[in-house]
């Protein structure tokens, strides 16, 4: 009777507070003042003024617990509505308690423009379970095994963690079509490639250099393509004649390469000559005269005729 007693006491203290007295504007409200042990009720915290152009309220930041027991589970976005020429704030919040008696939920603090407003205490009842008196006390159950299989275990999990196996599916699946596609690019490009050509070297060389001189790019002046195409024309020659990779060396490295080769130091010569004239060309950007490029392609003509390679025929 005595904890009843002062929390009545408490609650009518602050219903006698100053700024109660004067006209209450944060309210506390409860959808029912008495639950059972364990059960929950809505709290309704709710502020009401007069519309303002500007208005900085600061809600209360609840923790996980009030006074006197009771615990939050839950609480309710802040609402804002206008009525009437009034703003009201208002909060649900949902509240459980597991001490049986009388309790009283204190009053909430909240500040407008920087004044305090105190909301009205509530009196709760927790009620405690009624139990018979002749009731008998029955012992403790055994367990209870059920039918929880392999199968419903996987289901539990995938119903959790489906996103594991989706993603090993997807980044499987993304695997399997790169290969897929890149082998069938490689066949493509495998299958589109033209045989090599097995003919003699000086004969390929010199169906290019027919071929280049009937392109006419000098006389379009198109001189530096005409020099590239040139000594693309007798590099890959050196190449297949003489196993030399003179497509990637320069025309120095080039000429030491060449001293190991047997042939004629004219031609050798010939050759330089030929390859140092493209070079100014294509990079010093050297300008030829008709007379020169008709020398350069005649030195080209003449060196494979002379370093080609002859068949030899046995009596």
């Amino acid at each position: 009777m005595a904890p009843k007693l002062f929390h009545i006491v408490i609650l009518l203290a602050s219903c006698s507070h100053p700024a109660f007295l004067r006209g209450q504007q944060l309210f506390l409200d409860a959808d029912t003042n008495a639950i059972d042990l364990g059960g929950q009720t809505h709290l309704t915290l709710r502020f009401e003024q007069l519309t303002q152009e500007t208005a900085d309220v600061q809600w209360p930041a609840l923790e996980d617990t009030l006074a006197n027991g009771f615990e939050i589970l839950k609480r309710s976005p802040i609402d804002t509505t206008r009525a009437d020429g009034m703003l009201q704030f208002s909060q649900r919040i949902l509240i459980t308690c597991f001490d049986t008696g009388f309790a009283v939920i204190e009053p909430i603090e909240a500040r407008l423009n920087g004044d305090i407003f105190t909301s009205n205490p509530l009196l709760i009842e927790v009620r405690a379970p009624e139990l018979a008196a002749d009731a008998e006390i029955k012992d403790i159950k055994d367990i209870r095994r059920t039918s929880f299989t392999a199968w419903h275990q996987l289901v539990l999990w995938l119903r959790h963690y489906w996103y594991i196996p989706l993603s090993v599916l997807l980044v499987s699946a993304g695997l399997y079509f790169f290969f897929r596609l890149k082998r069938r690019d490689a066949t493509i490009v495998q299958s589109t490639q033209p045989p090599p050509d097995t003919r003699p070297a000086h004969i390929i060389a010199l169906q290019a250099l027919r071929v280049l001189e009937a392109k006419k790019l000098c006389e379009n002046g198109r001189s530096k393509a005409y020099y590239i195409e040139l000594t693309d024309i007798l590099r890959r020659y050196i190449e297949h004649r003489w196993d030399i990779p003179a497509l990637e060396r320069t025309t120095r490295e080039l000429q030491s390469a060449l001293q190991a080769v047997a042939m004629n130091d004219d031609m050798r010569e010939t050759l330089l000559q030929t390859l140092r004239l493209a070079d100014a060309v294509k990079f010093a950007r050297y300008s030829t005269m008709p007379p020169e490029n008709e020398q350069s392609f005649k030195n080209a003509l003449r060196f494979v005729e002379a370093t080609a390679q002859r068949e030899t025929t046995t009596a």
